[in-house]
């Protein structure tokens, strides 16, 4: 048995936090914030429209928790007064359910971790889990599938998808996040013999379809209406491709990436008929309109907003994202860019990689090698900053979340090990 039975945890040794009044004048109704239970959010495009933010950031600015983690990028998600998360701690991968409101470890769900590292120290889970009704999917760095009961942590299934269709695991492990739809979960696997993409059912895990040849990617798939049905979209390594959730079926394909030592690492965003998506590595970006029933490209260069892995987000009838690469001498810009056209219509240098948080008319962005976290507004005539503070000076890597009146970001500290931080956005 390649997985230990979780057991409950009475300790609280991994609360490093207490409870912190904060001073400010903020108010923000909870029951008006969305709980964050999957990558990018409830409707998985980083949109947190429930929450209304002032001008100013609370000062001071202090997490009123703070869980030690272990190694991994992997996002935490919330609900049901529950922040999971997923990562690794020494030779085992850790799904672990922590008490929202004392940080106390309720479960954890190991099992063998099998990813060694490559171009990246971090060995740790890249995708965050998803956690849908009483199931909490988790989709580690070697390929392994597993669903466990929210309430206890107890295993409902697992499956090493990897090891059953051959996918190799690609230059930093597998890393996308899995799309429940109904009653199955679908995964950008990357597999042979047809399993580029795999549908299990969500009660057995029990493989229900494998779809197209295509090799996986970083780019986590999104639920999309495509020709009024539900389809789900995949950027896979060389293609963006939508598959009916329920079938397999291929419904369009367009190529869209490169060759070489490249990756493509943001997801797709949607907004109605069109979908953008942007890469780094001399990829570029395109928006694409499907209003026709074929994917028919609107325009496309490597000059408007080329993204390595940080997500943009669509407000209005523009983004706002990352232009630029981690890895780069020169540090990204946060832009701003007109959708329809690709027309640019600011940019902020020095940056650097940030993670972006649209709240109805603001925009919360997270310097993801400075620390810093931003209150923007979002506004396409300038870069307008309504307030900044610096957290720390370890990296932000990890995809952060909005829910219950506070921001939840996790820490890197370069050396196998972090913390997730519950920062109130307010004084209450």
């Amino acid at each position: 048995m390649i997985y230990s039975l979780c057991r409950p945890v009475g300790s609280t040794r991994f609360v490093l936090g207490v409870a912190l009044l904060l001073a400010g004048n903020w108010s923000i109704s909870h029951a008006e914030v969305s709980t964050w239970p999957q990558f990018l959010g409830p409707t998985r495009d980083a949109h947190a429209d429930g929450v209304q933010l002032p001008d100013q950031l609370p000062d001071p600015f202090r997490p009123r928790l703070r869980l030690e983690v272990g190694a991994g990028y992997a996002g935490p998600v919330i609900d049901q007064e529950r922040v999971v998360v997923f990562h690794r701690v020494n030779d085992v991968e850790r799904l672990e359910a922590f008490d929202w409101h004392t940080g106390k470890s309720l479960w954890r769900f190991d099992q063998v971790a099998e990813y060694q590292g490559g171009y990246n120290p971090d060995n740790g889970p890249r995708a965050a889990p998803v956690i849908d009704q009483q199931d909490v999917f988790c989709w580690g760095a070697s390929g392994r599938l597993a669903a466990v009961d929210l309430a206890t942590g107890r295993p409902r299934w697992v499956r090493h998808l990897a090891k059953d269709y051959q996918a190799p695991e690609g230059y930093f492990g597998f890393g996308t996040a899995p799309l429940v739809m109904g009653d199955r979960v679908l995964v950008a696997l990357g597999g042979r013999n047809g399993a580029g993409i795999v549908a299990v059912d969500r009660k057995t895990g029990n493989t229900l379809w494998r779809a197209t040849d295509e090799a996986v990617s970083y780019a986590s798939p999104i639920a999309f209406d495509y020709q009024g049905k539900s389809a789900a979209l995949f950027l896979m390594r060389l293609a963006l491709v939508a598959v009916d959730p329920q079938t397999g079926q291929v419904l369009f394909s367009y190529p869209f990436g490169k060759r070489g030592l490249t990756v493509t690492g943001a997801t797709p965003v949607a907004a109605d008929s069109r979908i953008f998506l942007t890469a780094s590595y001399q990829i570029g970006a395109a928006l694409v309109d499907t209003a026709t029933g074929t994917a028919q490209l609107v325009w496309a260069n490597d000059e408007t907003l080329s993204s390595q892995y940080a997500n943009p987000v669509y407000v209005g009838s523009y983004l706002y994202g990352t232009h630029g690469r981690e890895d780069s001498s020169i540090p990204a810009e946060f832009r701003c860019v007109e959708l329809a056209t690709g027309r640019v219509r600011w940019s902020q240098p020095g940056v650097g990689v940030a993670h972006v948080i649209a709240c109805r008319d603001k925009l919360l962005v997270v310097e993801v090698q400075r620390g810093d976290v931003v209150l923007l507004k979002a506004a396409s005539d300038k870069y307008r900053e309504l307030d900044r503070r610096h957290l720390t000076n370890d990296v932000l890597r990890a995809p952060p979340a909005i829910a219950y009146g506070h921001l939840v970001l996790r820490t890197w500290n370069g050396r196998n090990a972090g913390e997730v931080w519950l920062l109130p956005l307010s004084g209450q």
